[in-house]
């Protein structure tokens, strides 16, 4: 439904249901939830649960003191006895000061301040004025009136205590004067115990009188005992007077007989424990709790400060006296736990809490601290009450710690016999390393399960928590002793799976946590039982705990206890394998090898794992498989067992493969096998292989793989195909290697001897395979590959035929005039379109051939470039964005040309400069004639346009005019001479040409 935020709820109550106590109860815990605001309870009480109180002509705020009615047990009903009350209102001042927090904050500063000025009203000054008249008494009783006689001094106090009994019944009827007369009673009941104290101190029991006037006065005062606790103003319940009144007569008679030695003890001890047993009975309301524990802490001081009693000796006396404290201003039901939180730490709750620690302090150093154990059994005993109404988490912390130290105590409390014996057992079946401290980590786990068993459901989370971060301490604590090591993780273990089977939901943390410590626990067994394992015993041992990890995981049902088991196996293999890996890597010995090849099971049963149906991860089963195989084969360093690792890995990437069904696995599959056939090859032959065989041995290899490629291609299945794929990617590599190591080899290896016969068959071979290839299926990388096997063999063949660069220089422009001219004929023939290999592998040819031919310079150098021109205009005519390379080949021509004129040139002895400068002028004229004359039939072939070649043919027109320009500046002979002057002629004649008839020529 849609909320209305403006719209007020209203909820219908009779003055019936109002007047119910629940009714208050429901607003404490509205208030604590946030529902209602202290603002809206203070203003429903003030409209609905309140009524005229009489005007009172006595002391202001008489009519609601702390003591007059019980303890307010929630902010709702303190708001109602509040607005009754007549004492200055300091709750609005409360209000303004804390009007600027926020609304929670608020609320809790204005409790705070109002528990304060409560604590300084009229009420407590009142108070207190009391208890400085009770110290006076008591400071008065313990100088014992040296100037007067034992029974005068005694009969000043009895007056004295008379005087305030009466003073105590007069004003008690009065009803003006009721707080006063209930502060006098009370005075009157904490002076009587000093009234007993006195008699015993003043031993009047010496003399005949002083008895006398001793047992009169016993009498008197049991009367004003008994009358004043019967007294309304006391504000004892009727079911727990008779023992009230029992316990403070007790308190009070117990004064008597101190000259004994040992009775001041018994007393104190007679009277805490009486007090003690009546408040866990049958526990007063405050002002009886409050005189009780006033005698109680009276005899505690006379037998510490008079008696001598040694402190340590009163340490349970003082924790006693404390737990009253505490126990008294306990909550007295479950709900009013929640709003009693505060009051908890009011003064009476501080002052047990202190005596509590100060009764543990005084009394820990003992030995054995039997009292310090008593005193910490009453803290766990209020802990564990509190904990009980309220399940709040900081008293469980309280408890813990408690009981923590608590439990320690045990072990002092043990004779010394019995702490002998436990040594010396632990010693002899544990060993003496680092004894006794290393038991503290066996110690404790007895006290972490009482508490694991004995916390509510709501807060087993904390004990949890504070269970694991103990035990962890303790589990470091194990670690200097290897057998107590091992029996710390094994009780770890126990208990954290006794936390596991109390959890309905339970989170995977804790599972891996419990596994991997019963897993520690068990290695540790082993290494305790037999501490001199070499690693490769330590490795197998992890490995037998990895399968049963494996195998275990395979009986559980989808949960995370089958994960643990698989994620910790992986953990176990890999721990194994850092205990195999060499000191050095890659430098394994004979021994180490055979004996790693062990770690092979890692990966031979993730195989297996992953062609289970009942394994819920076969593929990452199956790719881990790869990776082990992989690593596998950085433990290994012999021949022997390389050949034995990839016969293994060979299976097994069979079966992987087909799992996987990814070209990947496959192309490893491939890549092992012939990496077996290369380790088989070097086993069998190592010693007559040679690099000719190798080669031989490679490109059969290299027909092989593609011979199996063209037999898979023909029926094909999907991993038919994966397999064609990876083959032939295999043998892509091989023969790109045998292509870079063939030339190599050739050039080095065998230029100093003659080449042998398998290589050169090496070489052939190579060259049909990759035709049988390209003619399965022609791909620009066949051509490629073909085109650098032929320049192999053609490299093997002359270095076997014994001939130099120049022959290989022929033998590669004849490659290039080949490669183009086939290219051209294939696509003239067939129709189809150029590959760009068929562009490249020519001009790749003519460029090493005219770098080799260029080595030196001959007759036949011109030749050379000029076959390297004519393979570039061959391949620059096929396509138009090629003419850059036709105008290069062009010069190229033109190049060759010159080269041919100028080694001429340089094989005539004599002559002048000029010459050659004339005729390297008419060559250049001739060019450029020939140009401009051939120009019809030239534009068709070369695929030009005419601007291009009139280009070419003006650039060589130039260089024949500066080179005749040139010769003029140099010494010519008479025939040079005619012959730059006809020279001349044709450039003019050429210039001429193109001014007459501009387009009559290059078109």
């Amino acid at each position: 439904m849609t909320a209305q935020p403006d719209r007020p709820i209203t909820i219908h109550l009779s003055p019936r249901q109002a007047e119910q106590a629940e009714f208050l109860t429901g607003l404490e815990a509205w208030l604590q939830l946030g529902l209602l605001s202290d603002a809206q309870v203070r203003q429903l009480c003030q409209e609905h649960l309140t009524c005229a109180v009489p005007e009172s002509e006595g002391i202001p705020g008489e009519a609601e003191s702390p003591l007059s009615q019980p303890s307010v047990s929630s902010p709702a009903l303190a708001a109602v006895r509040e607005e009754d009350s007549e004492e200055p209102d300091f709750s609005d001042r409360a209000r303004v000061r804390s009007s600027r927090r926020s609304p929670l904050a608020a609320d809790r500063l204005e409790r705070w301040f109002q528990a304060f000025m409560a604590e300084i009203s009229v009420i407590w000054l009142l108070f207190l004025g009391v208890f400085l008249v009770v110290v006076s008494s008591g400071v008065l009783a313990a100088s014992q009136w040296q100037n007067f006689p034992p029974i005068g001094q005694y009969g000043i106090l009895l007056t004295y205590t008379l005087a305030f009994f009466g003073a105590g019944i007069w004003t008690g009827r009065r009803e003006t004067l009721r707080l006063t007369a209930r502060m006098l009673q009370i005075t009157t009941l904490l002076i009587i115990p000093i009234n007993f104290w006195m008699i015993d101190g003043l031993n009047l029991w010496q003399t005949l009188p002083g008895g006398t006037v001793a047992l009169i006065a016993g009498l008197i005062l049991s009367g004003l005992t008994i009358f004043l606790l019967r007294s309304p103003l006391a504000l004892i319940p009727r079911h727990a007077l008779k023992l009230v009144t029992l316990n403070y007569l007790v308190l009070c008679w117990l004064h008597w007989g101190w000259s004994f030695s040992s009775f001041p003890l018994v007393a104190t001890y007679i009277g805490t424990v009486s007090t003690a047993v009546l408040m866990a009975i049958q526990a007063p309301i405050a002002p009886a709790a409050t005189i009780l524990a006033a005698a109680t802490l009276l005899l505690i001081g006379r037998a510490t400060l008079l008696s001598q009693v040694p402190i340590a000796q009163l340490g349970l006396a003082l924790g006693l006296c404390g737990w009253v404290f505490c126990w008294v201003r306990r909550p007295s039901s479950s709900v009013d736990a929640v709003a009693g939180a505060r009051r908890d730490r009011s003064l009476w709750g501080f002052a047990g809490v202190g005596l509590l620690g100060l009764g543990w302090l005084v009394s820990v150093g003992e030995s054995p601290p039997l009292q310090a154990f008593a005193v910490s059994g009453l803290g766990l005993w209020l802990l564990f009450d509190r904990l009980q109404r309220t399940e709040r988490g900081s008293t469980l912390t309280a408890l813990l710690l408690v009981g923590l130290q608590t439990y320690g105590l045990l072990w002092r409390i043990l004779p010394m016999g019995v702490q002998t014996a436990i040594l010396t057992t632990a010693t002899q079946l544990l060993g003496d390393t680092a004894q006794p401290f290393v038991l503290l980590g066996l110690a404790f786990f007895p006290y972490l399960w009482l508490c694991l068993r004995l916390t509510p459901s709501t807060l087993t989370r904390q004990t949890e928590w504070f269970a694991l971060v103990w035990g962890g301490s303790m589990t470091l604590i194990s670690l200097l002793n290897p057998g107590v090591r091992s029996l710390n993780l094994l009780l770890s273990a126990l208990t954290l799976g006794g936390v596991i089977r109390k959890r309905a939901i339970v989170p995977a943390m804790l599972i891996y946590l419990a596994h991997g410590t019963a897993l520690a626990a068990v290695l540790s067994g082993i290494d305790w039982g037999f501490p001199a394992l070499s690693p490769i015993a330590w490795a197998r041992t992890l490995l037998v705990l990895m399968a049963i990890e494996w195998l275990w995981c395979l009986t559980l049902e989808d949960s995370w206890w089958r994960r643990s088991a698989w994620h910790l196996g992986l953990g176990l293999a890999g721990l194994s394998y850092t205990l195999l890996l060499p000191t050095y890597i890659g430098v394994v010995s004979a021994i180490e090898s055979y004996q790693n090849l062990i770690w092979l099971s890692v990966p031979v049963l993730l195989t297996g794992l992953s062609r289970l149906q009942r394994f819920w991860l076969p593929s990452l089963a199956a790719w881990f498989s790869i990776g082990a195989l992989g690593l596998h084969l950085g433990l290994i360093g012999t021949l022997d067992s390389w050949i034995i690792s990839l016969t293994i890995a060979v299976g097994v990437m069979l079966v992987n493969a087909s799992t996987l069904r990814h070209l990947v696995a496959v192309v490893l599959t491939v890549g092992f096998a012939l990496a077996l056939e290369g380790a088989i090859v070097w086993r069998l032959g190592s010693e007559q292989l040679t690099i000719a065989a190798m080669i031989m041995i490679a490109s059969l290899t290299l027909w092989g793989l593609w011979l199996i490629r063209d037999g898979l291609t023909r029926q094909p299945t999907p991993m038919r195909t994966l397999y064609a794929t990876a083959i032939d990617g295999w043998a892509t590599l091989l023969g790109g290697l045998l292509l870079l190591i063939m030339p190599l080899l050739s050039l080095t290896e065998f230029s100093l001897q003659e080449l042998p016969t398998a290589a050169l068959i090496g070489a052939g071979l190579t060259v049909g395979a990759m035709t049988y290839r390209l003619w399965q299926q022609p791909t620009e990388l066949g051509f490629c590959g073909l085109g650098g096997a032929i320049e192999s063999l053609l490299v093997m063949l002359v270095v076997r035929l014994g001939g130099t660069l120049t022959d290989w220089a022929i033998g590669n422009l004849g490659l290039g005039l080949l490669a183009q001219l086939v290219a051209d004929g294939w696509v003239a023939r067939t129709g189809q379109t150029y590959r760009k290999s068929w562009h490249l592998i020519p001009l790749i040819y003519a460029t090493l051939g005219l770098l080799a031919a260029h080595t030196t310079f001959t007759a036949f150098t011109g030749l050379y470039t000029l076959a390297a021109a004519l393979v570039g205009i061959g391949v620059g005519r096929r396509q138009g964005r090629f003419r850059l390379l036709t105008v290069l080949s062009l010069v190229g021509v033109s190049i060759a040309a010159y080269e041919l004129l100028i080694y001429q040139l340089l094989q005539v002895e004599g002559g002048r400069p000029g010459d050659g400068i004339a005729l390297l002028a008419g060559l250049a004229a001739l060019i450029a004639w020939l140009y401009r004359l051939l120009s019809p039939w030239l534009l068709p072939y070369l695929r030009l346009t005419p601007p291009q070649l009139k280009a070419i043919a003006h650039l060589h027109w130039v260089v024949g005019s500066l080179l005749s320009l040139f010769a003029l500046t140099t010494s010519l002979s008479p025939f040079s001479t005619v012959l730059l002057i006809g020279i001349a002629l044709s450039l003019t004649a050429y210039a001429l040409s193109l001014g007459r008839h501009p387009h009559s020529s290059i078109q």
